[in-house]
C-alpha cells in the first residue's frame, strides 16, 4: 500500500510537470517512488506489527500493546516534526507536517492490519492485495505514458525541414562532449597521470590539442552559454542562477539546424534546462533532473532525518562528510545527491530516440562525474566523501581523479556506440570542459569563486575527417570560439551575434593558418552574486601575460599581473606592472566596465532547491583547519 501511495504521488508530479525529460522517465520514476514508499511503509508496518504480536503473546494484551505502540509512534512523530519544522520554509511547513503525520498514521494502521492478518492466517489475502497493487502500478504507468504521448510530451518538437544544400556539399557529423568540472591538467594528454584517460589520449593522438584553451567563465551556466552563443558573458548576460538565455539570442544548434542538421542534446547538469533556454534549437533535448524524486514528501522527510541524525547536523556541506545510500535509481536522499551516472547518459542517448540517418548529426553531451561530490568507483552501498578540509586535500584530489577516469570511460563508451551506429567515421569529435576545479591552489575549493588557471584552463581536443593529426596549438584560444568554429566546419553561415573567431584554419593544417588566427586576448569572468557575493572577478590572457581584476561592490579594485611563462601557478603577482603588459590593463578594465546585456529571468523555488542541493550556498569555500 505504501508503494501505491508513492507511485500515485509521483504520477501526479510527472503528469503535472509537462517536461519531456521527466515524462520519458515515467516508469523509472514510478518504480523509484514505489520502492521508496513501500520500503518505508514496510519498515514502519513491521515495527508496529511486531509490537502488536508481542503484546498478544505476552498474556493477550494486544490491545494495550497496540495502544502503547500508537502512543509511542505518535509522540515520536510529534517530536520529529517539532525538530524538522525549522528546517522547512514557512510556506511549506503545514503541508509537510500534515503529510508526515499522515504517513505515520498510515504506517501505524497498516502495521495493525498486517498483524491481524498474520494472526488470522490470512496471508493469501495479503498476496492477493499485493498482486492487485502491482497490477495497479503497471496500469498507472501505462496510463501515464499514454497520456503523455497524447499530450506530445514524450517526443521532441517537430524538426524543421532541412535547408536546401548543394549536392556536392559535405556536412560532417559533429559530436561536442563537454565534461563538467574538468581541469585540463587532470588529463594524461595535458600532463596528468599517465594512463588515467586513455580514450581522450587516443583522440588527442589523431587530432589537434589546444594547450591554452580558456573558458568564458569559471562555472557552468555562463560558460556553456558562451559555448552555445559564441559570445562572452558580458554579451549573453547569463551571469547568475537567476538568469537565462535571452529569447533573441541565436544559439549554435539553431544555426546548425537551419543548415540541415539533426540536433540532439543529453544534459547531465540540472541547471542546463529548458527554463533557461538551453533546449532552443535542439530537435531532441533530454536533461537529467532529480527534482521529481526530491519533491516527494517522503524524500524531504528522509533528508531532514539524515540531517538531524548526525552526519549533517546543522553544518554546511563543505565542512562535514555525507552518507549516500546507493541505488540504480536516483539516490534516496535526492536533494543531497544530484549527480547522475555518466553511463546512464550514454544509455538514455540511444534508448529514447535513435538518431536519424538521413541528415548529418550535431550531438551535444554534458557529462558530470568530476563535479562534487567525488565518489568512489565502483560505488559502495554507503557513499561518502571527505569534508573540504586541508587535511583531506590529498584524498579529495584522489577521488576527483577517479571521477575523471570514470568520465573518460563513459566518453569511450559513447565513441564505441557511435562507431557501432555507423556515425563516428564521418564525425568531427570535440572534447572539452565548461570549467575546472580548485584544490587550494589559491585558498579555495570547487569552482565559481575565482578566475585562476585551475578553474578557467580547460582541455580542448578536436579530431575527425579533415582535422590535422598529432598537432598541438600553443596559441591562447577561448571556448567562445567554438560556436564560430563548428559553424564553419559544418558549412553553416555564421550568426551575426557570434563574437568568437573560427579556429578552423588551425584545425585543418591549411597554409597560413597561424596568420589567420593570430594571438588575441581572451577574457573570463565570474560575476555571480550567489557564488561571489560582494565582488566580481575578471581575467584577460594574452601571450605570456595574465591579468586578474577583482572589483568589489564597495571599495577599491585589486589588479594582479602574472607572467605565465615564468609563473604558471600564478603565485607571484608582478608589482609594478611591466611596461609590456601595461596596455592590457586598459583592455581588461574596458571589458569589465561593459554593461552586461539583460537576460531572461528563470529562477524559481525549484531552481533555488537545486542550487542548494549542489552546495551553492553563496561565497567561496575557503580552507578550514578544523570543523566548526
Amino acid at each position: 500500500m505504501g508503494g501505491a501511495v508513492g507511485a500515485a504521488e509521483m504520477a501526479v508530479r510527472v503528469l503535472s510537470s509537462g517536461d519531456p525529460s521527466v515524462v520519458r522517465r515515467t516508469e523509472g520514476l514510478l518504480a523509484y517512488a514505489t520502492v521508496l514508499y513501500g520500503a518505508a511503509g514496510a519498515l514502519l508496518g513491521l515495527a508496529v506489527g511486531l509490537a502488536a504480536a508481542l503484546g498478544r503473546d505476552r498474556g493477550g494484551a494486544a490491545r494495550r500493546a497496540r495502544g502503547t505502540g500508537a502512543l509511542v509512534l505518535g509522540l515520536a512523530g510529534a517530536l520529529l516534526l517539532s525538530l524538522l519544522g525549522p528546517r522547512f520554509s514557512a510556506a511549506r511547513l503545514p503541508l509537510r507536517a500534515a503529510a508526515a503525520l499522515g504517513i505515520l498514521a498510515a504506517a501505524l494502521l497498516l502495521g495493525v492490519l498486517a498483524a491481524r492478518f498474520v494472526r488470522a492466517r490470512r496471508a493469501p489475502r495479503l498476496g492477493l492485495r499485493t498482486a492487485l497493487v502491482l497490477a495497479a502500478l503497471v496500469l498507472l504507468g501505462a496510463w501515464g505514458r499514454a497520456l503523455a504521448a497524447a499530450r506530445g510530451l514524450d517526443r521532441p518538437h517537430a524538426p524543421a525541414a532541412p535547408a536546401a544544400a548543394d549536392a556536392a556539399t559535405h556536412r560532417p557529423n559533429i559530436v561536442l562532449v563537454v565534461v563538467d568540472t574538468l581541469r585540463a591538467d587532470a588529463l594524461s594528454c595535458y600532463g596528468g597521470p599517465a594512463g588515467l584517460t586513455p580514450n581522450v589520449q587516443r583522440l588527442a593522438e589523431r587530432g589537434v590539442v589546444f594547450d591554452r584553451a580558456i573558458s568564458g567563465a569559471s562555472w557552468t551556466i555562463p560558460s556553456v552559454a558562451s559555448i552555445l552563443t559564441s559570445s562572452y558573458p558580458r554579451e549573453h548576460g547569463v551571469l547568475d542562477f537567476s538568469n537565462g538565455l535571452r529569447p533573441d539570442a541565436e544559439l549554435l544548434p539553431q544555426v546548425l539546424r537551419a543548415a540541415g542538421y539533426h540536433t540532439r542534446a543529453e544534459m547531465g547538469n540540472v541547471f542546463l534546462g529548458r527554463s533557461r533556454g538551453f533546449a532552443r534549437g535542439f530537435d531532441f533535448f533530454d536533461q537529467f533532473d532529480f527534482q521529481p524524486q526530491a519533491d516527494l514528501l517522503l524524500s524531504g522527510t528522509l533528508e531532514e532525518l539524515l540531517r538531524l541524525g548526525g552526519p549533517l547536523r546543522q553544518v554546511p556541506r563543505s565542512a562535514h562528510p555525507i552518507l549516500w545510500p546507493d541505488a540504480r535509481f536516483p539516490f534516496v536522499t535526492t536533494r543531497l545527491s544530484p549527480n547522475v551516472h555518466d553511463a546512464d547518459l550514454d544509455d538514455w542517448l540511444f534508448d529514447f530516440e535513435p538518431p536519424p540517418g538521413d541528415r548529418p548529426l550535431f550531438l551535444y553531451v554534458q557529462y558530470v562525474a568530476p563535479h562534487s561530490p567525488y565518489l568512489e568507483h565502483p560505488y559502495r552501498f554507503l557513499k561518502s566523501w571527505p569534508p573540504f578540509l586541508k587535511a583531506d586535500l590529498e584524498r579529495l584530489h584522489e577521488l576527483y581523479l577517479g571521477e575523471v577516469a570514470y568520465a573518460d570511460q563513459a566518453f569511450g563508451e559513447l565513441l564505441d556506440r557511435l562507431d557501432g551506429a555507423g556515425v563516428l567515421d564521418d564525425s568531427i569529435v570535440v572534447f572539452t570542459a565548461d570549467h575546472g576545479e580548485e584544490f587550494q591552489e589559491h585558498g579555495g575549493w570547487e569552482h565559481g569563486h575565482s578566475v585562476y588557471q585551475e578553474v578557467v584552463h580547460v582541455p580542448l581536443v578536436v579530431a575527425g575527417p579533415g582535422i590535422a593529426p598529432g598537432v598541438r596549438v600553443q596559441r591562447t584560444v577561448s571556448l567562445v570560439d567554438l560556436g564560430a568554429t563548428l559553424a564553419e566546419l559544418a558549412g553553416a553561415p555564421r550568426a551575426e551575434a557570434f563574437e568568437g573567431r573560427s579556429l578552423a584554419p588551425l584545425l585543418c593544417g591549411a597554409p597560413g593558418g597561424d596568420e589567420a588566427v593570430a594571438e588575441k586576448g581572451v577574457f573570463s569572468e565570474v560575476a555571480s552574486k550567489t557564488l561571489n557575493p560582494g565582488h566580481s572577478d575578471f581575467a584577460l590572457l594574452e601571450g605570456r601575460w595574465k591579468l586578474v581584476l577583482r572589483r568589489p561592490d564597495e571599495g577599491e579594485e585589486q589588479l594582479l599581473v602574472f607572467d605565465l611563462s615564468a609563473d604558471p601557478g600564478e603565485q607571484h603577482p608582478l608589482d609594478p606592472v611591466p611596461a609590456e603588459a601595461a596596455p592590457l590593463v586598459a583592455k581588461l578594465r574596458e571589458y569589465a566596465a561593459r554593461r552586461a546585456k539583460s537576460s531572461a529571468a528563470s529562477v524559481d523555488e525549484d531552481q533555488l532547491a537545486k542550487m542548494r542541493a549542489l552546495g551553492y550556498a553563496g561565497g567561496s569555500k575557503k580552507a578550514k583547519d578544523e570543523e566548526p
